[in-house]
């Protein structure tokens, strides 16, 4: 039910939550967002994320996801690994996707850098395509785990015991 009392529990906010609005929560309610968390949710802005990450903890740490490029922004760098690849006769997908969708709307695979940068018009998210992905049925999938944030100082983290796995059609 909708209120606009401020005496709440739990606060339900579609997008992010107004300052004004976190500042005036009493220490018993909960919201379903916590600032700045597009950090994780934008593609180009979690790219960002991990790589700081890398530099600071090393790669060990931080080696799961393919070497990944933000356009325009690292247009060089992207031209100069290519290239590199191009050298070694190693042929290599991409795997381009805008840095702000969801549901996999705008994302393409191709294995020309010519393409990707003439079909760039906004800010995109260029990554090296898994070779021989894992499959099932010979169709990609992903699985997820839900976790729930109530708290950062102590960090309280609970994660539910069932997850969801989403199979391509196609």
């Amino acid at each position: 039910m909708e209120s606009s009392d401020n005496d709440v529990t739990i606060i339900w906010n579609n997008g992010v939550p107004k300052p004004e609005t976190l500042q005036g929560m009493s220490a018993y309610q909960k919201i379903n967002h916590f600032p700045r968390s597009f950090e994780i949710t934008r593609k180009d802005l979690m790219h960002r994320n991990i790589s700081k990450m890398q530099a600071r903890h090393g790669m060990n740490h931080f080696n799961f996801i393919p070497k990944t490029y933000i356009l325009p922004s690292e247009t060089s760098t992207f031209l100069e690994d290519s290239e590199k690849l191009a050298k070694s006769k190693k042929n290599q997908w991409y795997i381009v996707k805008p840095h702000n969708q969801s549901q996999g709307r705008g994302i393409w695979l191709t294995d020309s850098v010519d393409e990707i940068l003439k079909k760039q018009k906004d800010c995109i998210v260029v990554s090296h395509y898994i070779n021989n992905p894992l499959l099932i049925n010979n169709l990609k999938f992903d699985m997820r785990i839900y976790v729930g944030i109530t708290c950062f100082h102590p960090l309280r983290i609970y994660m539910y015991e069932e997850g969801l796995a989403r199979f391509a059609t196609y």
